[in-house]
């Protein structure tokens, strides 16, 4: 099955109707403007003998310099918004038990998501992956089973950076921040036959070789 080739247009109105709005600059341009200098190496960095006194970029850490990509704001890039929104997600920490929603009652009023990305919302809004039976959904939705550790459930998008960050560190590696259901039932014949067969597998004596000389 070949997927379908998706339009930067397509890309754009789809990112539009979730809450996100995307910029597309061709890659060369993109990292001409990103990489507008390099870390300043501070003098006396090596002693006498060669040997690294301290870290060469310790100096721009402790000052506030950009020195990685997460530092980089929209606003620090010609031609880019003054403004701009910051988003995580929510993932799947078990794929044993069905997935019923997300509780973000341990976060305060000023930390509620300015908008909060669930499954039922893209569908709301007819976004979709270009083939939903190839690549799977965007987010998982309720009542479902995660098919692995990690699986997007929510996303959530904040117009400002220091809510963005607060409330992403009350809610990393918080558990009750997802409501799960009861563990599935499944049949036994499966996981039987698995270890019969492995079973058998070990029983069964290994074939003899010979060796040339």
């Amino acid at each position: 099955m070949r997927p379908s080739r998706l339009s930067r247009r397509a890309f754009l109105q789809a990112a539009a109707a979730a809450g996100v709005s995307a910029t597309v600059l061709p890659l060369n341009r993109a990292l001409a403007i990103m990489q507008t200098g390099t870390v300043t190496q501070p003098p006396n960095w090596l002693d006498a003998q060669g040997r690294i006194r301290f870290r060469r970029d310790g100096i721009p850490k402790v000052t506030g310099d950009k020195v990685f990509a997460i530092d980089v704001r929209a606003r620090d890039m010609p031609g880019w918004p003054a403004e701009q929104a910051h988003a995580f997600l929510l993932r799947a920490t078990r794929a044993d038990r069905i997935f019923e929603g997300i509780d973000l009652s341990m976060l305060p009023d000023h930390l509620q998501p300015d908008r909060l990305v669930l499954e039922e919302t893209l569908a709301a809004d007819g976004v979709t992956m270009p083939e939903p039976d190839f690549y799977g959904d965007l987010l998982l939705a309720r009542s479902r089973m995660p098919l692995l550790l990690g699986q997007p459930l929510a996303l959530l998008i904040y117009h400002d950076y220091p809510r963005f960050r607060a409330a992403k560190a009350r809610l990393k590696w918080n558990e009750d921040a997802v409501r799960w259901g009861l563990r599935p039932v499944m049949s036994s014949a499966i996981p039987m036959a698995r270890r019969a067969t492995s079973a058998s597998a070990a029983r069964r004596p290994l074939p003899k070789t010979s060796t040339r000389r």
